[in-house]
């Protein structure tokens, strides 16, 4: 039979309990999870509001793990459509076997999250590749495609971040297709298609998809790689979740992962808009830059397992009881070394 788990969250909101309500609870009508929310103290985190617990049902603490952050996340979005308000998980604090009755319980803590401090990176050689930048003169393709590049660089999810960077692929591809005509092709062998009636192949101006091909293959990117992007555009747009999407083409490329993909578009990205301060023409090499080894945010959390005891009746056990141990990461040394150049 599976052990009861509650997890204890901070949550960012831009809503908090009526004055009246010092606590409120609420359970899944299908008794699948139960919730309790409360306004969180300013001594939690200055950045979250709410502390919002779950109670559910797992097979062991990794597999609880697992299921925390689902569960809430599925409440949450129910939360944010009734409210019309912003619900976002800001960090798990503790997960602890709730099961009635032990005096024993495994537990896991979290500490804050730790994010790599500014690299010492700026510099006047990479001032004056926004000289030279600015002497090719940027046109309104750049400054388009520089806006949504920007935008990807500094969007906080994964999913943001690669429909930001296909905004930029997108723009410079459209704005700069070729006039050549192409082909119609076979779903099947990829040959042209032919007319039933005439015997032609069709032959047309790319189409927007065709011309986006087109700048990836100009960019170096294969096949697979392009088939991978296409796929994750059409999912996104029609509204999957990203583990779905990652489930699905993990299963025909092992060692694919959705930071990867990122990645690679973000690379793609910044070529397009070499190419858009040019119009189409060749890419430009203006200088000095700096280069990331990933465009995925990146946070360590420190997670420590303890076997714990909660005071009280074990049998109906308060979170308020559980004494919070103060968790910080130290960085090793090389935290926030400077990227290649």
């Amino acid at each position: 039979m599976p052990d009861k788990f509650i997890a204890d969250f901070l949550v960012r909101s831009t809503v908090s309990l009526t004055g009246e309500s010092k606590k409120l609870s609420y359970s899944a009508p299908d008794g699948s999870y139960e919730v309790h929310i409360s306004d969180s103290a300013a001594s939690d985190d200055a950045d979250a509001n709410l502390k919002i617990q779950v109670i559910f049902q797992a097979e062991d603490i990794d597999q609880a793990e697992e299921l925390a952050r689902r569960t809430l996340r599925k409440f949450l979005h129910l939360l944010s459509f009734v409210t019309n308000s912003q619900f976002r998980i800001h960090r798990l604090l503790r997960l602890i076997n709730w099961t009635p009755g032990l005096e024993q319980r495994d537990a896991y803590f979290y500490s804050s999250a730790y994010g790599e401090p500014p690299i010492e990176a700026l510099s006047a050689g990479l001032l004056k590749t926004v000289e030279n930048l600015q002497k090719e003169g940027p046109n309104a393709l750049a400054e388009a495609a520089l806006m949504w590049f920007a935008n990807g660089v500094g969007a906080s999810t994964m999913e943001d971040q690669f429909q930001y960077f296909w905004f930029v692929v997108e723009t410079v591809a459209v704005a700069t297709k070729s006039t050549a005509k192409v082909t119609d092709k076979c779903q099947k062998c990829g040959g042209g298609l032919v007319c039933s009636s005439c015997g032609k192949v069709s032959e047309h101006r790319p189409f927007e998809k065709q011309a986006i091909r087109a700048l990836f293959e100009r960019l170096g990117f294969s096949e697979e790689v392009i088939e991978f992007f296409f796929h994750i555009r059409n999912a996104l747009m029609h509204g999957e979740a990203r583990e779905a999407i990652e489930e699905t083409l993990t299963a025909r490329q092992p060692k694919f992962s959705f930071a990867k993909a990122v990645d690679f578009i973000g690379k793609a990205a910044f070529g397009a808009v070499q190419i858009a301060f040019t119009n189409g023409g060749k890419s430009l090499q203006p200088g000095e830059m700096l280069f990331p080894s990933t465009y995925v945010p990146q946070k360590m959390t420190g997670k420590f397992r303890m076997t714990i005891e909660v005071p009280g009746d074990i049998n109906d056990p308060k979170i308020e009881d559980v004494m919070m141990p103060t968790i910080s990461l130290v960085p090793a040394e090389g935290v926030g070394a400077k990227p290649k150049q």
